[in-house]
């Protein structure tokens, strides 16, 4: 019984931090609050780690890994550009947009549809997409809700595409301004870097209308990637459609005539709802 008392404070601490760990991993089992629990308890079980080794180097590296944690990945960018020395990282900010802002950036695009005529959460437990068959009596709320979810679905299938992940909902600042992005990859110095952009032809009619606003928004996000981050890029637009022929031929190809004329090095894929594991609701929502 004596071996099981702690003889001093830190194995104390050490066995409360152990304790509460196990504890909030077990209700980690909720999957509402399965993200923060995880987090909390990985915190805990480092905390313990460290109490036990009672050592220098192991409450140092607790502090680091803690702090990224508990702050902005942006932390662990910063740390990591230090440790390898690369100066070009402080050329220019990176930061992940907010769910506010995607919203936001999923409203602005939808201003096509409404000439037309027709009207950021944890993904750890996110359900397959479900659409209602009739947009019509939705509100503008709702509709922006399955914006979201579509351009989610179409990134992750970008992601098992390439193989590669692929960062999401970044802001890239400097003096020369700011670009906010869908989703990016950003390869060596040899290779270009993919800017994504994801956009929903929810129908025909509203086809072509947004591909006539979307190329120049395009074209412009290339020259002021370029500038900002002074890294090539080639712009991927994937458009995520009922089915293949929702978007007409003649339409990708005045697309493609567009950048091409512009000397933007681009590629355009169309993925279905099929593809991305969109369903139908035989119901309206």
């Amino acid at each position: 019984m004596e071996k099981l008392l702690p003889s001093q404070f830190t194995e104390l601490l050490g066995g409360v931090a152990l304790t509460f760990g196990i504890l909030l991993t077990c209700i980690g089992l909720i999957p509402r609050i399965r993200t923060t629990a995880i987090r909390l308890a990985a915190i805990l079980y480092l905390t313990t780690f460290a109490l036990f080794a009672n050592h220098w180097s192991t409450y140092f590296a607790a502090v680091f890994i803690v702090a990224t944690a508990v702050t902005e990945l942006e932390f662990l960018h910063i740390l990591a550009a230090i440790i390898r020395g690369d100066k070009n990282y402080f050329d220019f900010r990176r930061e992940y947009l907010t769910r506010d802002e995607v919203l936001r950036r999923a409203e602005d695009g939808t201003e096509p549809e409404t000439a037309a005529g027709t009207t950021a959460e944890d993904d750890t437990e996110r359900k397959p997409v479900q659409l209602p068959r009739d947009f019509g009596d939705l509100s503008h709320q709702r509709r922006m809700h399955f914006a979201f979810q579509i351009e989610q679905a179409a990134l992750e299938w970008l992601q098992m595409d390439l193989g590669r992940p692929v960062e999401r909902y970044v802001r890239f600042s400097s003096e020369a301004g700011y670009v906010e992005l869908d989703g990016v990859v950003q390869g060596t110095r040899r290779q270009k870097d993919l800017v994504a952009e994801v956009k929903w032809i929810r129908d025909e009619r509203v086809a072509v209308p947004m591909l006539h606003h979307t190329i120049p928004r395009l074209i412009e996000l290339g020259h002021r990637y370029k500038s900002i981050t002074n890294r090539d890029c080639e712009i991927l637009l994937l458009l995520a459609a009922p089915a293949m022929d929702t978007i007409k031929d003649r339409a990708l190809e005045r697309a493609r005539n567009r950048l091409q004329e512009a000397g933007t090095d681009f590629r355009i894929i169309v993925v279905t709802y099929e593809q991305l594991g969109i369903e139908i609701a035989t119901d309206a929502a």
